[in-house]
């Protein structure tokens, strides 16, 4: 069971260190939590992980990371056919790919 909730308490965490702006903390909780979701075989926690992580990294100037996270988790979004995350994480690739033109 616990190999199952980590990966949650894990993304929970990064969350936290991301309000604080603690960026490298943030981000490695998030991605340990991408990673154990993988594991797991849960699509849906691994999707979640991927678009914040690629959101702590585009606040951390890291486009071309943040980018390659963002359309990891819209594929996983898209695979289990979840329109409004859908739509979030391409909103969040539009962000990303503004703040590149503009760089």
């Amino acid at each position: 069971e616990e190999a199952q909730t980590m990966p949650y308490a894990l993304f929970t965490l990064g969350q936290v260190r991301r309000r604080r702006q603690e960026w490298q903390s943030a981000a490695q909780h998030v991605a340990e939590s991408a990673r154990l979701a993988r594991m797991n075989q849960d699509q849906y926690m691994e999707a979640y992980a991927q678009r914040t992580l690629g959101v702590i990294l585009a606040e951390q100037e890291k486009m071309a990371d943040a980018k390659a996270m963002l359309e990891a988790a819209l594929a996983l979004f898209r695979q289990l056919e979840m329109d409004d995350e859908i739509r979030r994480t391409e909103a969040e690739l539009e962000r990303v790919a503004a703040r590149q033109n503009v760089a």
